[in-house]
């Protein structure tokens, strides 16, 4: 489930015992055809079990379903394969979550199933990424309204694992 350009985690589902939730990191290459990610493959296997999927993507496609003035072929075929895969937009501001020179688009996409928890609280942290991209944050809701997973962020975090260890455990 994961590879070069994905990083997939699979939780309890908080909301659903017996069942998973994966969180997958995902970058879709421009040079590669959006039915060739890994999304495609993975989201066979999380729907067998009806389990709950989570995707932060930077997409590299362009739509006006999300945010961007105008539809390229790689955003119609994203749209396609979203469909088919039944995965909905989370995202709840669509400003621009990518900036090159004069280029200001939203390419970064929160994708979820409809068996995945509630997204809350989802918002761009502009300026605070140090790159081309905003930093995404956002909250996973349980059912008692605490959340399980306080920040998201779809950039390559420097890596803290004393942190990270200290987090899960305090959870």
């Amino acid at each position: 489930m994961s590879d070069k350009d994905n990083c997939t985690i699979s939780i309890q589902h908080p909301q659903n015992i017996g069942k998973r939730l994966f969180i997958t990191a995902n970058y879709m290459p421009e040079s590669q055809h959006v039915n060739q990610s890994l999304i495609d493959k993975n989201m066979k296997e999380i729907q067998k079990g009806k389990n709950g999927v989570i995707i932060c993507s930077d997409s590299n496609a362009h739509s006006t379903t999300w945010g961007n003035e105008i539809n390229n072929k790689r955003g119609d075929n994203l749209e396609l394969l979203l469909a088919k895969l039944d995965l909905t937009i989370a995202n709840m501001d669509l400003s621009p979550t990518y900036h090159k020179n004069n280029s200001h688009t939203t390419i970064d996409l929160t994708l979820k199933n409809e068996e995945a928890p509630q997204i809350i609280n989802w918002c761009i942290i502009k300026g605070e990424s140090h790159s081309d991209h905003e930093l995404i944050q956002f909250e996973i809701a349980e059912t008692n309204n605490k959340t399980i997973i306080e920040k998201v962020n779809r950039k390559k975090p420097k890596k803290n694992f004393k942190q990270f260890k200290h987090i899960l455990h305090k959870k």
